[in-house]
């Protein structure tokens, strides 16, 4: 899966074990992201499914770290203002 990472752009990962990642990347100095990372709970509440952020990590990571985790996702979504957009999923999904 090819990775185009974009300063200003936020992605909810899905991993092979079913855990979701909300990854938001704010800057970029040289081959590093500077990025907001929150693992992701999900509660069904009357047929709504909603999620729920744990505590949140900021700071920098190198590009190749970067794009290795987001490769192992099985789905990676766009987070846009009009809601969320698949962008990437492996092939034997």
């Amino acid at each position: 899966m090819k990775i185009a990472i974009k300063v200003g752009e936020e992605y909810l990962l899905e991993t092979p074990d079913g855990r979701f990642f909300e990854i938001g990347i704010w800057g970029k100095a040289g081959g590093y992201y500077e990025i907001d990372i929150s693992p992701c709970l999900f509660a069904m509440r009357e047929d709504l499914p909603l999620y729920v952020h744990k505590e949140g990590n900021t700071g920098w990571v190198h590009e190749n770290e970067l794009k290795q985790f987001m490769e192992k996702a099985m789905r990676i979504f766009l987070i846009t203002k009009e809601g969320t957009l698949l962008i990437e999923r492996k092939k034997n999904d």
